[in-house]
């Protein structure tokens, strides 16, 4: 029974780093992305799990001039998370959906310094949940 029990948790773990690196790899297709388009250093790079309905939040301190990109992205082909970004006064500036094992940017320019919030909600999740990246860059 307990190298069951051994096995169950070892093959968990595995599961845990095998999302974490799949989430990375898809991180780093995007920065090089950011990069070819003119952006400078990529930051922010944040991952998590969500189930259905679930959501986090992300605090950003932009400023006045700067262009900014947001990306964000899913890690499960039966996932669907939407993206979020308020403005200092709680409006809503942004918004975005992606579907499937994908990532997505959304592009800002044109805004006031100050703090940005920025929702990462899933719409859609298998069972286990759904892991997620988040990352920005500026030019």
């Amino acid at each position: 029974m307990k190298k069951i029990i051994f096995i169950l948790v070892a093959l968990f773990t595995i599961s845990l780093f095998a999302d974490k690196i799949y989430l990375e790899a898809l991180g780093q297709n995007a920065a090089q992305e950011l990069l070819a388009k003119g952006y400078k250093h990529v930051t922010g790079f944040n991952t998590g799990k969500l189930a259905k309905g679930d959501a986090d939040y992300q605090v950003l301190n932009l400023y006045k001039g700067v262009e900014y990109s947001i990306v964000f992205g899913a890690d499960d082909s039966k996932s669907s998370l939407t993206i979020e970004v308020y403005n200092q006064n709680f409006d809503m500036i942004k918004t975005k959906t992606i579907t499937g094992d994908t990532y997505s940017s959304i592009d800002l320019s044109g805004l006031e310094t100050g703090p940005y919030y920025v929702k990462i909600k899933a719409i859609e999740t298998p069972v286990g949940g759904s892991g997620w990246f988040f990352q920005y860059s500026y030019k």
